[in-house]
């Protein structure tokens, strides 16, 4: 199985946002499965049964290439960390609908081809800076509710995948 990821600094997100994968609702006549998805939650209270939305924001207020750069620049992986987890938090509030509330966020399609590049900048800063640099307080916590430790998953090509360091444009 793959996973697309999302850059969102890529030009086609800077010009035009949610790429078209994602933001046509039919393709070739067809319902496009990545476009939203149903939630069903009846054992909620009140019962949840809705389609995914989205509210993008302009995508001029995307990150910029430039941004990623700086991040991938940092040495400190705390520092690394916060302004990744606030570029993370960013694109969720820049979507909008279904993605900026943590119940319904990961229901939307997009939300793991988001991900994805989250986790991809974060392999990319492993390869500048080292697998384990600045975790080692944290490699033997155990990682709830799993039977692994974090110096068991640190590394994502023990895990049996990696990402390229380049990207490829699909169009559709």
């Amino acid at each position: 199985m793959n996973l697309p990821w999302w850059n969102w600094t890529s030009e086609a997100s800077i010009k035009g946002g949610i790429p078209k994968a994602f933001s046509d609702e039919f393709v070739n006549g067809t319902p496009n499965p990545l476009y939203k998805a149903h939630i069903l939650v009846p054992t909620s209270n009140p019962p949840f049964d809705e389609d995914t939305r989205r509210d993008p924001q302009d995508p001029s207020d995307l990150p910029t290439p430039q941004m990623i750069d700086e991040l991938l620049e940092l040495n400190d992986f705390d520092d690394f960390d916060i302004i990744l987890e606030n570029i993370h938090d960013q694109i969720h509030g820049w979507v909008g609908g279904s993605m900026g509330l943590v119940s319904t966020a990961a229901y939307d399609p997009l939300f793991w081809s988001h991900h994805c590049m989250v986790d991809r900048l974060w392999y990319l800063w492993q390869l500048r800076h080292g697998f384990t640099n600045g975790m080692q307080d944290m490699l033997d916590e155990v990682l709830e509710p799993f039977p692994l430790k974090v110096r068991d998953v640190i590394d994502i090509r023990n895990l049996g995948y990696e990402y390229a360091v380049a990207q490829i444009s699909v169009s559709v």
